[in-house]
């Protein structure tokens, strides 16, 4: 079941504003619609020195979660024009660049660069992408890059056992590996 809490999210982002507090981080996830979206850009403004991480949870597996579609996508292209780094899976990359197609045949090193190049085109300083399963090399990989550097990529094991929720870990993992990096 969804929560919209958009009403509570709004009165601390203002309270947030009248203690003058700054933030890290302003890091966002599974968002419930447009409301939600615009909320996110309101903190991403009162937050300008923040590291900025949109997870674009919306799709996995080659298709939009249910209720989901283009509007979602759509909604975090224009998160993802603000974005110190952007967190999708291949879905979720291949549909926010408008490249579904890629989700079709097997995944090269070379599909995997376009998505990041299309994921730095939307905004985003840098992009990691995970469920990065390279069918010819029979490795699965995290792949990533920034405006500025070279992509890397490392691989990883995949489990045996779907388990729900481990793109959200790996994002709040990596949130906190940047701030405690930056923060030094």
């Amino acid at each position: 079941a969804r929560t919209d809490e958009s009403g509570f999210i709004s009165a601390a982002l203002a309270h947030y504003a009248q203690l003058g507090l700054a933030f890290d981080c302003v890091y966002s996830g599974y968002l419930a619609g447009a409301a939600q979206v615009a909320l996110v850009e309101q903190a991403f403004r009162q937050a300008p020195a923040a590291l900025k991480l949109v997870d674009p949870v919306m799709a996995d597996g080659g298709a939009f979660y249910r209720g989901l579609g283009e509007s979602t996508a759509q909604a975090m292209r224009t998160l993802a024009a603000h974005a110190s780094v952007i967190t999708p899976n291949v879905t979720e990359a291949a549909l926010l660049t408008r490249r579904a197609g890629l989700l079709q045949g097997p995944l090269s090193d070379e599909s995997v660069r376009m998505l990041l190049d299309g994921l730095l085109a939307l905004g985003a300083k840098a992009a990691v992408m995970t469920g990065c399963f390279l069918a010819q090399e029979g490795v699965h990989y995290v792949y990533g890059r920034s405006a500025q550097g070279p992509v890397f990529r490392i691989a990883y094991r995949q489990s045996s056992v779907r388990r729900f929720g481990t793109g959200d870990t790996f994002s709040a993992v990596l949130a906190g590996c940047l701030i405690n990096y930056y923060a030094k």
